[in-house]
């Protein structure tokens, strides 16, 4: 069976950061206020910004045989949950002030890059739960429920 597999653009961390890159380069290049930015002050703000844009600009969430894992940005950031550990698996509707990103909420963790749809994964082994906020849960859902119950 092939892999499921769904990719989310983060515009909220593009839309954020690309400008607030700008403004600190203009803020430097133009040595602007009483106590304007060092070079090395700029050159590590820059750094962070853009180590935080391919950390977290998408999230990309694979289905496979045995496990889900969610990646974010360029992959160094990666969650791996085992299929047969789920006992359940529901559609449901993030709270606006669950944020985006990864969150620890209520009894689990949140990851999700846009959006307050979420499926939310219940386990055989604990009480916690994982909730992977999609644009398509439903399909996920399908996907994940057709491998469980293999």
């Amino acid at each position: 069976m092939k892999p499921y597999s769904k990719f989310q653009m983060g515009w909220i961390m593009v839309i954020v950061f690309i400008p607030a890159f700008i403004l600190i380069y203009f803020s430097f290049l133009h040595q602007w206020g009483n106590n304007p930015i060092s070079h090395g002050g700029f050159i590590s703000l820059e750094i962070l910004m853009i180590c935080c844009v391919l950390l977290f600009y998408g999230m990309m969430v694979r289905v496979y045989e045995t496990h889900i894992r969610i990646i974010y940005g360029i992959g160094i950031i990666a969650i791996k949950i085992r299929l047969d550990q789920i006992k359940s698996v529901e559609v449901v509707r993030n709270p606006w002030y669950y944020g985006l990103g990864i969150r620890i909420i209520p009894s689990g963790m949140l990851y999700n890059i846009h959006g307050f749809s979420a499926l939310e994964l219940t386990f055989h082994d604990s009480n916690r739960i994982v909730r992977i906020g999609s644009s398509d849960c439903i399909a996920l859902r399908e996907e994940i429920m057709n491998r469980i119950n293999k």
